[in-house]
């Protein structure tokens, strides 16, 4: 999320299977379709292609390489990407471009670059978490809380799991070591604001295990809270 001419607002983080399979039913979804994309016709993955095929292809394969730390790590020219192609002629994604894909970072570089451009966010939200994300995001703005969040574009851990086999799961984390130390570093530190932020408005002493136990009822009462904040003065 940006403001225009102001400082990001926001940037989710989501792990990487989660985020690979809603890749796959994204491109899949676009086959018949190029109008639907504004940059390029996305046939990324051909017709009668399984997931398999795409994971076991060591070419293709590397556009889901710590994708999530390359957006934030890399200098990114948008318009010349997506005249760059590399899979299947024009038929690519723009971020299957070769500027993209065959950086010249070390993984270390990678991950601190990528570190260190997220603190320029006013918040860095973690999709396992959408809804406290973004009731996080409207204290931080200023905004009036979200009173209901649609839990679009996941898939549960399950669902996962059960269409892939455990050879491809272990390719998906092999190439993606950066994003999931990225991930799981900035998992810990939401769940550490977030807590506190319930703490101190609801004047509470909860631990994050607790919160989740009931989860509900104290992202009610903290959107209630906040509400009252803001309509007081006293957001802060």
């Amino acid at each position: 999320f940006y403001q225009l001419g102001l400082r990001p607002v926001g940037f989710m983080l989501t792990d990487d299977l989660n985020r690979f399979r809603l890749s796959v039913d994204y491109m899949g979804s676009l086959t018949g379709d190029p109008t639907y994309n504004n940059w390029v016709n996305p046939r990324y993955i051909l017709p009668g292609e399984t997931i398999a095929q795409l994971l076991e292809d060591s070419h293709r394969v590397k556009i889901l390489e710590n994708c999530q730390s390359r957006y934030l790590a890399l200098d990114l020219n948008f318009p010349n990407m997506v005249t760059e192609s590399d899979f299947h002629g024009s038929d690519v994604l723009y971020d299957s471009s070769r500027s993209f894909v065959q950086h010249d970072k070390s993984s270390a570089e990678l991950f601190k670059e990528a570190a260190e451009h997220m603190k320029d966010f006013v918040l860095v939200g973690i999709q396992d978490y959408v809804e406290e994300s973004l009731i996080l995001l409207s204290y931080r703005m200023g905004w009036q809380p979200p009173s209901r969040v649609d839990r679009m574009m996941m898939t549960s851990d399950d669902e996962q799991r059960a269409t892939l086999h455990a050879k491809h799961y272990k390719i998906l984390e092999s190439i993606n070591t950066v994003d999931i130390a990225l991930y799981e570093q900035y998992k810990k530190i939401f769940q550490v604001d977030y807590i506190n932020l319930i703490n101190k408005k609801l004047e509470l002493s909860v631990t994050w295990e607790e919160f989740l136990r009931r989860r509900y009822e104290l992202n009610q009462a903290l959107r209630e809270q906040l509400s009252d904040d803001l309509l007081s003065g006293a957001n802060g």
